[in-house]
């Protein structure tokens, strides 16, 4: 019977019995069983038994569903009470709030409790505070916050990540649930209570029966039926109604997958609970957490990552809930297609040999197949195929001609092909090419046949060639060469080589002839006297002498001559030259010279000394002298002093004359100048300037002034040390107590003090002859006729402060309080007529104050200025600032105004400079710091600027710590792993290291973040990975863990060889193994090798080398090398020691030819070592080492005449032969050919020729006729040295000419000119006003003369004229230049041949010297208003009102000199106000006051 059916009937019988027991039995006289059903209601368990709760959750968070998981696990453990969720707060009966911690668990709870006590009133709540974390031993101690908020009747702690399910699963979560189910059910109890109440209540108010005390006495039998029928009816009916947790399940099975070899793969399934727990399998192997392995939970998903895929972990794999719940995938992997290492080669071999194509590919135990005509090779007698480690062999025996042609070997479908040659009569396999070679070099003829030993034969057309002499034939494998030295002009032709007579192969010889040249010759020298001489030039070959020669005698090294020899470079020094070292020198290489010629010039000197010159003051001046020489140097001097070149100086050569330019001349130029060539060699004259009269720029002006004022007479003067004179009734002043005269440059002013009327009159000022007058008035005291006011204005706003004073031409000074106000920035000082005006701009708060105007320290004035400050206002706000805890934190605004005082507020409440607070002002710049942050400085913060603030937040968040440490971590090489490790803030940035290393970001480090999870991903594992690493927070906090390397064995890449050696020769095996730093070990008979004298074992990277010395029989035999376990074969054999069965013969050869030095040896495989002398002769560049079987071949190509000398072919240091080689010199040509010449029309032109042998006749050429000696031709023959001299040129001479040296032949041009010309004409120029200018144009004759034109009329030479030659320029400087000095300009070599450029002159503006100055004159008088300008012929334009005056009965316009004068006639008031006097764009203001005449 089904167990819930016996708990079925067990309950129907407690039931009947109670309920019968409450039916039969009588309770009381009146009353019937039917009340007893009634009373049994309320103890039916469904109302009474078990308790009902209502919950209202209250989510704070981002939770990841865990808080519903937490409330469904206290759901299922409540079995006396029923918990139901509802959305209606109102008729729940305690709230649950879910409070995930985010930052710091005060500010979340109270953020949370905020929210909550807002919104829920009075409701119970229970507290779930949730901490973000995967660690089941993360601390949650803390306070009890059911102590600071009344409305928490319980707090709980829980732990929950979104990589777990959501809620973890530990004792800790078992925990919270357990006593939140006991707080929900004393919610329950306390509500079924409180319905029992309202249910007594009502019956009591119906008039049901009276609630008497029961006499249990007597119904003690009713009431323990009763208790055992209810008792028996609650424990069955709790079990039915138990909640039977749903059994998880698979919601989404594996699927099968695929991947590739080395790669990674998922399989991923889904189950139907979050918490659930898997198990891996592959087949029925329970698969480990770790390595390649990672087992990753995802909320409902369950995924398997497989890394770094091999091809055995293909199959079936299973993911179990629990034996009978599975589901299953397959892994299938696709193998990785093997490579080519290396490809097979082409083989060629005889009828009945065996074949062999090998080649390596990347993968051991993969299968290649061999294909010939598309069908796949099978093994057999014919074909042998043999795979070993990387290593693929085809072998094919007893090869015919049916086994030739293609072969193809697949891998996947990759594949290689080869061809098969299978040779039956010998052939060529490659033919002769055709061969281009040098005269005296040498040259080879090569083809290839079919068959090593098959012979040829070499022809010359029908000619066979001999073996021997030029002619060298040689076999080398299947290679035969014809070599062709020391090659000659007649050697070209078709060669052939034949096989037999039907079976030939032909190419054709080309010689390029050769010439020999200097590869440069020295130079012509011409040196002072006493200087030293040097002739250099170069030869084509370093070791070889050269012979100077001058008049036929060999030069000797000595006191006079030093010959030097660099190299290819030559250098014949003489010293210390004199007249009697001029002449030809000739240097000889063997028969072949080249010729020089040295001229020795006397010293430089003066031929026209200097001469004295005068000059005016601000012209120029020309110092001119001549030198013997046109290349002579020069140097300036005024006195002791050298002059620099430029500026008012300027140093001019033209040909030997050398020119001093002076320009714009002071009264300081006067005195010596001196002109060297040298320290002793020099001239010199005087300069004398003539000063100029000095005269009036400016007038003094009359002045009038008050009585007891000082008085200032100023002008300016055109020269500065110029004195003047002052007078007063003819007399003149003199310096003391009245009067000061001062002298600033040009400036002169006249000062006279303390006036009184006695001082009035008129003054006279002298320049030399010339005067000016000038009026002196005193006048009474001025004094204030209408005072200051007291004035307002706003900050950063301007005001005027303004008094009268009694005359217009009083001087005030302004002051605030007792300092002087300066004129200029903000304060400006302004005079309107009577009325002084101090103007204040920009107001500022300290400008407040008391001001004085004054016109004496005893006539002043006063005002007071009042100023109303502006409010600041904000700038920039300050921030929210979020820091952690223990540092500091920075609150930064910006204000309007500087000296303006801010507050700041916490809590209402004013926060004042200490230990906690700093508050700085900065400018406008207004900072709070908060000193060493902890959660109590956390909240609001104002900053009140007057009635305005700006409020800002303050959250200081706990210090990140480790909550899980690294752990040690184990891995393969060549694999990957990772080292983990938690973080208590996600947020949190950690530095990952290897020992004192930090480690970067990519390659093959992955760092990595999940949640708080900080995860080092290290793939491709290396040995030298091992070792510590250490992950840090900070360089205080830090975790570390050990990573451990298994190393994997190393194979072979390539094994040894056999050795054969020669004995007492070195043998060496060599091969590569897959791992650098691995060790291997050496065997032979069983017994290991060890490193000494005998044996010499090498580790480089991936290569292994074992070396044997000094190999004799005993050593021959096999050897064995071991890697691990697995081990490699060779053998070595020991042939005996080599000699010479040939010795070497001395040979002979010519310079720049080609020469072989042959021996033989016992041995073909012998190697020798070629010397000359004592010195080992390199392998390449003119020396080639050839082997011919038993033959050794020294081929020396280019000969050198120092390669002559004894040679050596050595076997060992004893066993050597030797021969002598003999150079023989060759003979030259040309040293030196003509050059082009250019000559004038009338001039002789002469072309010159050096060559190699003195007795030797030449021919000249025009036209391809030979010419003869004449009137016109003259050929001279000197030494080596061949001229013609052709006289009077005209036109008719010019063309080429050609020099013959038996047939060689050198061509050279004649050009002969016509007249001078111009060849760069004159261009237009333009020059300022004052400057100086340039006009320049070429002629074709540096000799030719011109004559300079303005217009019609020719320019003089001199003045500001200075007509110069430089080369073919014809240079016309002219100085000063004036107005006048514009318009067209001549430069003429005949009347007709003449070119013209245009002078254009800039006039530059005037300018003002002085301005006129503001007049006050009476009604009816005359007024004048004078200007002085820097030009006499400018004109001025006086204007009034924006109109331009004219000259009449009102105004006269006067203009003397630089003066300029406006006369205003009979003045009026209509006449008053300002005048502007215009010079071109510039004006200058003046104002005009007329006064009433007195009556």
């Amino acid at each position: 019977m089904d167990s819930n059916n016996k708990y079925y009937i067990l309950a129907f019988v407690g039931v009947v019995v109670g309920v019968a027991a409450l039916l039969l039995w009588p309770t009381d006289d009146a009353g019937t069983g039917s009340q007893n059903i009634q009373d049994l209601k309320s103890l039916i368990p469904g109302e009474s038994f078990k308790g009902k709760v209502k919950v209202y959750s209250k989510v704070t968070g981002q939770t990841f569903g865990a808080h519903q998981v937490l409330l469904d696990k206290v759901k299922s453990m409540s079995r006396s009470v029923t918990v139901e969720t509802t959305e209606d707060l109102h008729e729940s009966h305690v709230v649950i709030a879910f409070c995930p911690i985010t930052s710091r668990v005060g500010s979340d709870v109270e953020a949370a409790m905020t929210d909550i006590t807002g919104s829920c009133g009075q409701k119970p709540v229970i507290l779930v505070l949730m901490h973000h974390t995967r660690d089941v031993e993360y601390s949650t101690e803390g306070r009890r916050w059911s102590d600071l908020y009344h409305s928490v009747v319980l707090d709980v702690h829980v732990l929950f990540h979104e990589t777990k399910s959501g809620l973890l699963m530990c004792p800790k979560n078992d925990q919270a649930a357990g006593r939140l189910q006991q707080e929900l059910q004393k919610h329950a109890d306390k509500n079924r209570l409180n319905i029992q109440e309202n249910h007594e209540g009502s019956k009591s108010e119906s008039g049901g029966r009276d609630q008497q005390e029961m006499d249990f006495n007597n119904n003690k039998y009713y009431i323990l039926v009763l208790i055992v029928g209810v008792v028996v009816g609650i424990v069955v009916y709790r079990l039915l109604l138990r909640p039977t947790e749903e059994e998880a399940r698979f919601i989404k099975n594996l699927s099968n997958v695929e991947g590739a070899e080395m790669d990674s793969v998922k399989l991923i399934c889904e189950v139907s609970k979050p918490s659930a727990d898997v198990t891996w399998y592959k087949g029925d192997e329970e698969l480990p957490e770790g390595g390649r392995y990672d087992q990753i939970v995802d909320g409902k998903r369950r995924i398997l990552l497989i890394q770094n895929l091999k091809m055995d972990d293909a199959g079936e794999y299973y993911c179990k809930l629990s034996p009978s719940i599975t589901t299953s995938g397959n892994l299938k992997i696709n193998e990785l297609v093997a490579e080519f290492i290396s490809k097979p080669h082409n083989q060629e071999v005889g009828k009945g040999e065996k074949a062999e194509f090998t080649f390596f590919i990347s993968k051991e135990n993969y299968q290649v197949r061999w294909m010939k005509d598309e069908k796949e090779l099978e093994e057999g007698d014919k074909y042998q195929i043999i795979s070993d480690g990387k290593r693929r062999t085809l072998y094919i025996r007893n090869c015919d001609p049916k086994d030739e042609g293609g072969y193809v070997v697949m891998i996947g479908p990759n594949e290689a092909s080869v061809n098969l040659t299978v040779e039956e009569e010998a052939r060529f396999i490659k033919n002769l090419s055709n061969v281009e070679g040098a005269e005296m070099d040498s040259v080879k003829l090569i083809c290839e046949v079919s068959k090593p030993s098959a012979d040829v034969t070499w022809y010359k057309g029908d000619e066979e060639l001999p073996e021997g002499g030029r002619y060298d034939q040689m076999v080398d494998g299947k290679r035969r060469i014809l070599l062709i030295q020391n090659l000659k002009m007649d050697d070209a032709g078709e060669y052939y080589c034949k096989l037999s007579p039907s079976i030939t192969t032909s190419g054709n010889l080309k010689i390029n002839e050769l010439a020999a040249e200097f590869i440069s010759k020295p130079h012509n020298q011409e040196v002072v006297e006493g200087e030293k001489a040097e002739f250099t030039f170069f030869i084509s070959k370093e070791n070889y002498q050269v012979r100077w020669m001058k008049d036929e005698k060999e030069l000797e090294e000595g006191d006079k001559y030093q010959m030097i020899s660099d190299g290819k470079r030559r250098t014949l020094v003489i010293r210390n030259c004199d007249p009697k070292d001029e002449g030809g020198y000739v240097v000889m290489i063997g028969p072949n010279g080249a010729s020089v010629n040295l001229t020795i010039e006397e010293e430089a000197r003066f031929i026209k000394n200097l001469s004295n010159v005068e000059g005016a003051e601000m012209d120029s001046v020309k110092l001119i002298c001549e030198v013997s020489k046109p290349s002579a140097d020069v140097t300036w001097y005024k006195g002791d002093e050298e002059l620099p070149e430029g500026g008012r100086y300027d140093q001019m050569v033209d040909g030997k004359r050398r020119i001093l330019l002076i320009q714009n001349l002071k009264m300081e130029d006067a005195g010596e100048y001196y002109c060297k060539l040298s320290p002793s060699i020099t001239i010199s004259g005087n300069l004398k300037i003539n000063e100029l009269a000095a005269e009036f720029i400016s007038k003094p002006h009359n002045q009038e002034v008050g009585k007891g004022e000082k008085a200032e007479f100023t002008f300016f003067i055109s020269k500065e040390n110029y004195q003047v004179r002052w007078m007063k009734d003819e007399k003149e002043l003199e310096e003391g107590d009245k009067y000061q005269m001062i002298s600033d440059g040009k400036r002169r002013t006249l000062v006279i003090k303390n006036c009184d009327p006695k001082d009035e009159g008129g003054y006279v000022v002298m320049i030399g002859p010339n005067g000016a007058s000038v009026n002196l008035t005193v006048e009474e005291e001025a004094r204030f006729i209408k005072n200051l006011s007291n004035v307002e204005g706003a900050e950063m706003d301007s005001v005027k402060l303004i008094c009268e004073v009694s005359k217009p031409s009083a001087d005030v000074t302004w002051y605030k309080g007792d300092e002087e106000l300066p004129e200029g920035g903000r304060y400006d000082q302004m005079v309107d007529g009577k009325r002084r005006i101090l103007l204040i701009q920009n107001l500022k708060m300290d400008d407040a104050g008391e001001y004085y105007c004054k016109l004496s320290p005893s006539i002043t004035t006063s005002g007071n200025l009042k100023i109303n400050e502006l409010a600041a206002e904000f700038i920039s706000k300050p921030h929210n600032q979020e820091v952690v805890e223990g540092e500091k934190a920075e609150f930064t605004c910006f204000i309007s105004k500087e000296n303006y005082q801010v507050r700041w507020m916490k809590d209402e409440k004013e926060l004042e400079e200490g230990d906690k607070y700093q508050i700085i002002s900065d400018g406008k710049r207004r900072t709070l710091v908060i000193k060493d942050c902890d959660p109590k400085d956390e909240g609001g913060y104002v900053v009140m600027i007057g009635p305005n603030e700006a409020s800002v937040n303050l959250t200081v968040e706990e210090e990140a710590r480790f909550i899980k440490n690294l752990s040690n971590v184990e891995g393969a090489e060549m694999d990957s792993v990772k080292l983990i490790c938690e973080v208590s803030k996600p947020s949190a940035d950690v530095t990952w290291y290897k020992g004192d290393e930090e480690l970067p970001e990519g390659g093959r480090y992955d760092q990595m973040v999940d949640g708080k999870r900080r995860i080092l991903l290290i793939q491709n594992l290396k040995m030298d990975d091992a070792g510590e690493y250490y992950c840090k927070l900070s360089p205080s906090i830090t975790t570390s863990g050990n990573l451990t390397i298994n190393e994997l064995a190393a194979e072979f890449i390539s094994k040894p060889h056999n050795q054969e050696v020669g004995e007492g020769e070195k043998a060496e095996f060599t091969f590569f193994i897959s791992k650098e730093n691995y060790q291997v070990r050496w065997m032979k008979d069983e017994k290991e090798l060890e490193e000494g004298d005998k044996y010499q074992m090498i580790s480089d990277g991936k290569r292994r080398t074992l070396y044997i010395r000094n190999c004799d029989p005993k050593d021959e035999g096999g050897y064995v090398v071991m890697i691990g376990p697995n081990g490699a074969s060779v053998n070595l054999t020991v042939e005996e020691e080599a000699r010479f069965i040939k010795n070497l013969s001395n040979v002979e050869g010519a310079e720049m030819d080609s020469v072989k030095l042959i021996c033989e040896v016992s041995k073909p495989s012998a190697d020798v070592t070629w010397y000359k002398g004592d010195e080992e002769l390199p392998e390449g560049g003119r020396y080639d080492q050839m082997v011919d079987g038993k033959r050794r071949i020294l081929l020396i190509q280019n000969l050198k005449m120092d390669d002559a000398g004894e040679y050596y072919c050595k076997l060992s240091p004893s066993i050597t032969i030797s021969g002598n080689l003999t150079i023989n010199e060759l003979a030259a040509e040309f040293i030196s050919k003509p050059h082009n010449q250019e000559v004038v029309e009338g001039e002789k032109a002469e072309f010159t020729c050096f060559i190699s042998k003195e007795n030797y006749q030449v021919r000249w050429m025009k036209d391809e006729k030979e010419l003869e000696e004449g009137d016109k031709y003259q050929i001279i023959s000197d030494g080596k040295r061949r001229t013609l001299v052709i006289k009077d040129c005209d036109p008719k001479d010019e063309g080429g000419y050609v020099v013959m040296i038996g047939p060689n032949g050198a061509s050279v041009n004649l050009t002969v000119e016509e007249e001078a010309r111009f060849i760069k004409n004159l261009s237009n120029v333009e020059g300022a006003e004052m400057d100086s200018v340039k006009l320049i144009c070429e002629v074709s004759k540096p000799s030719a003369d011109v004559t300079w034109y303005k217009g019609d009329e020719e320019l003089p030479e001199g003045g500001r004229y200075d007509q110069m030659v430089d080369g073919k320029r014809r240079i016309l400087l002219i100085q000063n230049l004036k107005m006048d000095d514009a318009g067209e300009y001549y430069c003429k070599l005949s009347p007709s041949i003449t070119t013209s450029g245009n002078l254009k002159i800039n006039e530059l503006a005037a300018e003002f010297i002085s301005k006129p100055h503001n007049q006050e004159v009476v009604e009816g008088e005359k007024a004048e208003f004078t200007c002085f300008i820097s030009k006499e012929n400018y004109q001025v334009r006086w204007m009034k009102d924006e109109k331009e005056l004219e000259e009449g009965d009102k105004y006269q316009m006067i203009s003397d000199g630089k003066r300029r004068t406006l006369v205003i006639k009979n003045c009026d008031p209509k006449d008053e106000g300002g005048y502007v006097v215009m010079i071109g764009p510039n004006g200058a203001s003046v104002n005009l006051t007329i006064g009433k005449r007195s009556s």
